[in-house]
């Protein structure tokens, strides 16, 4: 009997060589997202949180772990419930063509990002904010009023000045003019009136550092919401997270078209991360 060996095709080693590749992925964002066991780790730094001073901010304190100390002594404690549903609301224009406000609200706790509003969107994003992420220069006090009395809002800190801005607006002090930003953010003092210490956190950049470590570059700040959820919540579920497209309208909430060489963030790689971290139930996309 004549046996033929064909040989494998050009087809046969791609295909060998994508799936050689979603394996790697999928152990590595296992293993990364194993950080949810950590029970010592919280989503917003505290007196009790070890303090990185190894690298600088945005993934640690080097240079900036004085004041950051300093900081803490005037930030309140926020115990994260456990056992919860958590809903995080990105700011996809494919939100307009999906009614998902009321299911949104149905979740125990609901991350929002950055100036992405609740007013005049309630039947496509919902009415509830438990805690608000943003940096300085996101920070919108429109959004702090709509969110409500009792919810927290928590600062990414990417640099010095957004520490320094954080203590002035505690403080309810000016903000030292020499201090750096990519926009000029709220004046600290308007910001001391309108949203009180109490309200006020900052995110353990513990979690910058994990979206890093994924997508090998700085992630979004929804982003870091869904790796904040996926670490203090039972079930999590996504929403607005459908990826940017060149020339396309972006938020859902003004006119913004995306422009992918203007940006430090990788969309195409968070679009895959989420999309595995679904493939993997880790979490459900709204």
């Amino acid at each position: 009997m004549l046996i033929l060996h064909r040989q494998p095709s050009v087809l046969h080693f791609l295909l060998f060589v994508y799936a050689l590749i979603l394996t790697l992925v999928y152990f590595h964002t296992l293993s990364v997202v194993r950080y949810r066991d950590d029970q010592e780790l919280t989503p917003f730094v505290s007196p009790q949180t070890h303090l990185n001073n190894k690298v600088a901010l945005p993934y640690g304190f080097m240079g900036t772990r004085h004041d950051v100390t300093v900081l803490l002594q005037l930030l309140s404690t926020f115990h994260w419930p456990t056992g919860t549903s958590c809903a995080v609301v990105g700011s996809s224009r494919e939100l307009l063509y999906r009614r998902t406000g009321a299911n949104i609200d149905g979740h125990d706790i609901v991350i929002r990002c950055n100036d992405a509003p609740i007013q005049g969107y309630e039947e496509h994003v919902g009415s509830k904010t438990t805690v608000r992420l943003f940096y300085p220069e996101s920070m919108s006090l429109k959004c702090a009023s709509q969110d409500g009395e009792s919810s927290i809002h928590a600062m990414l800190a990417f640099k010095s000045a957004d520490v320094e801005w954080l203590r002035s607006a505690i403080l309810n002090l000016p903000l030292n003019k020499k201090q750096r930003f990519w926009k000029t953010p709220i004046d600290t003092r308007t910001v001391a009136k309108t949203v009180p210490v109490q309200r006020l956190r900052l995110v353990d950049p513990r979690f910058i550092q994990y979206g890093k470590d994924l997508i090998h570059s700085r992630p979004t700040t929804g982003l870091v919401a869904i790796l904040v959820a996926i670490g203090m919540c039972d079930k999590v579920t996504a929403f607005g997270f459908d990826g940017y497209h060149i020339n396309r309208l972006v938020h859902y909430y003004d006119n913004t078209t995306a422009d992918v060489s203007a940006t430090v963030h990788d969309f195409s790689a968070e679009r895959t991360l989420v999309n595995t971290f679904q493939k993997l139930n880790v979490i459900s996309l709204g």
